[in-house]
């Protein structure tokens, strides 16, 4: 959680919550090296169903884990290591 200029903690929505979660997911995914980043990419992409999704453990694919997955390519930011082949 933030502090104001004060130090007191500032109230934070859900929504900023996520958004600053988010982003410091991404500055710690950047220290990764990228090719950490694409093999860890490679491997979770490996597990997409056939109708474009992902599933837990067991059953079909759900927007549950379909949310987590997406989340984490975004935060390996894959497809701007491989532009930098």
């Amino acid at each position: 959680m933030s502090a104001d200029s004060i130090g007191a903690p500032k109230t934070m929505t859900a929504d900023t919550y996520i958004a600053e979660l988010n982003g410091m997911l991404v500055e710690g995914a950047d220290c990764l090296s990228k090719e950490f980043r694409l093999q860890q990419t490679d491997w979770l992409l490996a597990g997409q169903g056939s109708d474009g999704g992902f599933a837990g453990r067991r059953g079909p694919s759900n927007l549950y884990y379909t949310g987590f997955a997406a989340r984490t390519v975004g935060m390996l930011r894959v497809e701007q290591a491989r532009l930098l082949d």
